[in-house]
């Protein structure tokens, strides 16, 4: 019997005091309080035994494995470190890291303010692909305004817009920066923009001696390709707020001969008598949505 004993004790000795030490010392840190748990802003939990707290960033290493290396993670991933005793050390909130997109509602639907100013109304629908990206479709009716109608122009028509937006993202790890919707923040946006609408006007018949104008029509279709440049804001998940500016070219085309006049409001504004040169602005307002 003390045989066997003294070769157990041997056998314990040589090949398994090392696993059980494993086995058993974690669970005795652990009721000990010297283990905590690191809390990222994406839900992760990380054991951990944390070696040090610095300015930036969290040093710790893997429990158990005490004479392996050490991590460290920055302290802008981390939501929070609950301490061995039960304590919990806030770092920041959750709603800012990226991951909680999924969350959030990824399409929007704007109106132009300012459009029926200038006798159109249009409405745009935005959908996020991804942090980032989103595109965008607008469509307009011309001639649904509350500009003062001018019986001889009557303007009648359409137009459509179609974007791609580059919204500048933030790194969650950038020291002080966060970032609370994915379609919030400043952004790039190309666009092309194809448009027609008629439009009456005045013709002076030359064979007559006195002013006997007559009334005709004209067809204008037109297209152009812009750069715009913004900031949009979402308030709570549920309003939405575009303000944008832009500009590139366009080109015009009249159905009616020796007309001198080039001007257009309707998605584009320019000058077809001055240059091909185009420019945009508006405001949007809306909501958005799942």
């Amino acid at each position: 019997m003390v045989l066997v004993i003294v070769v157990f004790n041997f056998w314990y000795l040589i090949f398994c005091r090392n696993d059980i030490q494993k086995f058993v010392s974690p669970v005795i840190d652990a009721l000990a309080g010297e283990y905590h748990t690191i809390c990222k802003l994406n839900k992760v939990m990380i054991p951990a035994r944390i070696v040090e707290v610095g300015i930036k960033s969290i040093s710790y290493k893997v429990p158990g494995y005490e004479t392996g290396p050490m991590f460290i993670i920055s302290k802008d991933e981390v939501w929070k470190i609950i301490l061995g005793n039960g304590q919990t050390v806030l770092f920041q909130s959750p709603v800012y890291m990226l991951d909680s997109f999924s969350a959030q509602h990824l399409n929007a639907f704007k109106v132009d303010f300012f459009a029926p100013l200038l006798d159109h109304c249009t409405f745009t629908f935005e959908h996020s692909i991804k942090p980032g990206r989103s595109w965008e479709v607008s469509a307009a009716i011309i001639g649904m305004g509350i500009r003062d109608k001018d019986q001889y122009v009557n303007q009648n028509g359409c137009f459509i817009k179609i974007g791609y937006k580059f919204i500048q993202v933030p790194s969650s790890f950038a020291e002080q920066m966060r970032y609370t919707h994915i379609l919030m923040g400043l952004y790039a946006r190309p666009v092309l923009t194809l448009g027609s609408y008629s439009e009456n006007y005045l013709v002076q018949n030359p064979l007559s001696s006195y002013y006997s104008p007559s009334m005709k029509q004209d067809e204008i279709n037109y297209g152009g390709i812009t750069i715009e440049f913004g900031k949009q804001w979402v308030i709570d998940n549920v309003a939405v707020t575009d303000l944008y500016f832009g500009f590139g070219y366009s080109v015009l085309d009249h159905s009616a001969d020796n007309i001198n006049y080039g001007e257009l409001e309707h998605g584009l504004l320019c000058d077809e008598t001055q240059s091909p040169l185009t420019f945009t602005t508006g405001l949007r307002i809306g909501f958005v949505f799942k």
